[in-house]
């Protein structure tokens, strides 16, 4: 849930009277899943232990089950396959990391992934792949990535405004912000940052950590006056003229996408991570930087870098002259934002494709039109689906 809440709202539109149970395996997608579905059930996914995988089924008594990109579980899958629940994966990924963990107990994987029905993969490298570790090719379709689908609007004018002056930010700078920044990669950003503060004077420099909990530890490395967005948000001025943000608060990366100019995807400069979704800032019209491992958002990279909306680094070593270009250059910012703005408009369309999926596995009728009788409630629950 904490990836697609826009595939189930899309859902629930097109299928009103079919029952869905969101479930989530983490405390940051349970949240999310209470704040953006408020008007659907929402429980915990299971560990993938037999008991309780049977226990949920056993409550649940699940139509399908509605898995999202890599969730493949086996005990999950076993038991939809007792159960007749046929599982449909959506906008399935499948990176080059995970792969060859998938392929090397294809074995044991053999009968669980008998019960996937269908896949609707992200691009034909992830069918592949797919493919590969065991899953039927006839029930595999290249769909593209439900993320350009929910990628946000820019920021309307009067909040722009509003959060630039909560810190500080003068309305001619240019706001660098590196989004989702894992270890290493503040680091990396400091250090650039340290020769280009006093090359533009008009620059600002904002870091949004992966995981708030860090926000400490990366603190204790900016040798300049900084502010804390929580430190805002508790209505603590700042005393010196900051040119550095420190965004240690949860759910705000899309807000200070929209008061940037542009934005460095965090995860990307060094292996381990793959990267982090490079398609929100793009857009809000930001020119996009990430670095050589962007496996996860492969396919949304490639499409940016095609439409010359990003710019792709060999290493981290490229980043300080990447940023400075663009810094330097408000018509080439200009330029690769709009280009951004128009590969996302041109990508929309996964979802609804997605969505089709799921209703042409399921055999659902065309949704009801208003007015038309609701089913009976016993109905209701043996025609459910439990969507992961």
């Amino acid at each position: 849930i904490e990836r697609e809440p826009t595939l189930y709202r899309a859902f629930r539109k097109r299928q009103p009277d079919i029952p869905v149970l969101l479930t989530a395996s983490t405390v940051t997608g349970r949240n999310q899943a209470l704040d953006t579905c408020a008007d659907m059930p929402t429980a915990w996914f299971p560990w993938d232990f037999p008991g309780s995988v049977r226990h949920m089924f056993r409550r649940v008594r699940p139509r399908a089950l509605v898995l999202v990109e890599t969730e493949l579980w086996p005990n999950v899958l076993h038991r939809a396959g007792k159960f007749g629940a046929p599982v449909i994966v959506v906008n399935g990924r499948m990176s080059k990391r995970h792969a060859p963990r998938f392929r090397r107990i294809r074995a044991l994987l053999r009968r669980p992934l008998a019960s996937v029905a269908a896949v609707g993969a992200q691009s034909a490298a992830d069918a592949e792949r797919f493919a590969a570790i065991g899953v039927d090719p006839g029930r595999i379709e290249t769909m593209g990535n439900t993320k350009f689908d929910g990628a946000p609007r820019p920021l309307e004018g009067w909040r722009r405004r509003e959060l630039r002056t909560q810190h500080g930010i003068g309305a001619d700078a240019v706001v660098v912000i590196v989004g989702s920044s894992r270890p290493g990669d503040e680091e990396r950003a400091l250090e650039c940052w340290s020769r280009l503060r006093d090359e533009f004077p008009e620059a600002f420099l904002i870091i949004a950590p992966r995981h708030t909990k860090r926000a400490t530890e990366i603190a204790r490395t900016i040798r300049e006056p900084y502010v804390l967005r929580s430190a805002v948000v508790q209505g603590r001025p700042w005393r010196e003229a900051p040119r550095v943000l420190l965004l240690d608060t949860v759910g705000e990366l899309t807000d200070f996408y929209g008061i940037s100019e542009i934005a460095v995807i965090g995860g990307s400069l060094f292996p381990g991570v793959e990267g982090h979704n490079p398609i929100e800032p793009a857009a809000m019209g930001l020119p996009v930087v990430f670095g050589p491992h962007m496996d996860n958002f492969r396919q949304a990279a490639g499409a940016l870098v095609a439409f010359d909306a990003a710019r792709q680094l060999e290493g981290p070593g490229e980043l300080e002259e990447a940023l400075r270009a663009l810094i330097s250059d408000a018509e080439a910012r200009g330029a690769m934002g709009s280009q951004g703005m128009r590969c996302v408009e041109e990508n929309r369309g996964a979802l609804e494709r997605n969505v089709a999926l799921i209703e042409k596995v399921l055999e659902l009728p065309p949704a009801r039109t208003e007015g038309a009788a609701a089913p009976a409630a016993e109905e209701e629950k043996s025609q459910g689906a439990a969507a992961g």
